[in-house]
């Protein structure tokens, strides 16, 4: 007959070692991230921005007009933003870009 703790207890070590593993090396990658996320990457600043190049942005895998028809309908889906998809101009201001990174995040 087999003890289980023989067996657990090794594997349990085991797995409490794995995790405050993980938490010291999630600790230290929040500083590091913490410390560079104050350098903005120069693409993704908020200024004025073609609206298939701030579609590309957030669905680069497909082509520019499909992307744009996502981002489209993703605008449409949010109230603060719905306006935003039903522009007839083909670029976003500033502020237009602000209100979309703080609705669906930085792309």
């Amino acid at each position: 007959m087999c003890n289980y703790s023989e067996v657990l207890n090794p594997l349990l070590a085991t797995y409490c070692n794995l995790l405050k593993l993980k938490a010291l090396f999630c600790a230290k990658h929040l500083i590091i991230s913490g410390f560079f996320s104050n350098f903005a990457p120069m693409e993704k600043q908020i200024k004025t921005y073609g609206r298939m190049e701030l579609a590309q942005m957030y669905f680069p895998a497909i082509a520019p007009r499909s992307a744009w028809r996502r981002m489209k309908d993703l605008l449409r889906e949010s109230s603060s933003t719905a306006e935003l998809a039903e522009l007839s101009r083909r670029i976003f201001m500033p502020a237009e870009v602000s209100l979309i990174f703080e609705t669906f995040g930085m792309p």
